[in-house]
């Protein structure tokens, strides 16, 4: 198998992404992307105020999307976590993220 990701696989990794945050995004979630950029992916969340339990919520999700993409069986996909807080304006991120929630403010 290639190791570029076809759009089916990238629209197949977005859902596991969104089922992995089902129950887990509070209201101090502001934004959350993912970064489908070789070798190593970026999902990023943005958090209107600092949160011990929003971020130990991060590690879950982190946690559930790496056991989901094990289904795959693609031992190159890798991926990091990046969590901003900030209540600046959002705008939208750059391309090849995706926004996979924004919260209606």
């Amino acid at each position: 198998m290639s190791s570029r990701l076809t759009l089916a696989e990238e629209n197949m990794i977005t859902v596991m992404l969104l089922q992995a945050l089902v129950g887990a995004v509070s209201a101090n979630i502001r934004m959350i992307t993912l970064s489908l950029e070789a070798p190593v992916w970026k999902l990023q969340f943005v958090l209107e105020s600092e949160s011990t339990e929003d971020r130990e919520e991060i590690e879950d999700i982190a946690g559930e999307f790496d056991g989901l993409l094990l289904a795959l069986d693609r031992r190159e996909l890798r991926f990091e976590v990046e969590t901003l807080v900030s209540t600046e304006r959002l705008g939208c991120p750059e391309p090849p993220a995706r926004v996979v929630f924004k919260r209606k403010e």
